[in-house]
């Protein structure tokens, strides 16, 4: 996470979204095609990487977004994550009870490929670069 939030810093937020993404992506993958345990461990050792980017550049984003201000906007961002940490797995349980785990880590795969869309299109809201 440390490292994750000194390439947020340096490099921008929209590039370290987009390197968190990805490397989720790539973790959900090997994990679709998973059939020894030492894939299993290698897709979590990806996933954990890329969530190291995915829990740091988000509050880097709200934090630059509202300027010091915190309240409302930081209690509203938390539950909407909170939202999704409670939703997301009851969809993808039934999309697995219904097909199969490698569909609903397809599914999940789809969500990331998404994310990385959002990621590319993500402006940049680094103070350093905005004063350029």
């Amino acid at each position: 996470m440390l490292r994750a939030g000194k390439i947020s810093d340096t490099k921008g937020r929209r590039f370290a979204a987009l390197v968190g993404t990805s490397i989720v992506v790539l973790g959900v993958i090997v994990m679709v095609f998973t059939i020894h345990p030492w894939m299993y461990l290698l897709s979590m050792v990806i996933l954990g990487i890329g969530g190291a980017y995915l829990s740091t550049v988000p509050a880097t984003v709200v934090g630059d977004v509202i300027e010091g201000k915190g309240g409302q906007v930081i209690a509203i961002f938390q539950m909407a994550g909170d939202a999704g940490m409670m939703v997301g797995p009851i969809v993808v349980g039934a999309i697995s009870d219904a097909y199969s785990y490698r569909t609903a880590f397809a599914a999940t795969g789809i969500i990331f490929l998404i994310a990385v869309v959002l990621s590319y299109r993500l402006p940049e809201t680094r103070g350093a670069y905005l004063s350029k």
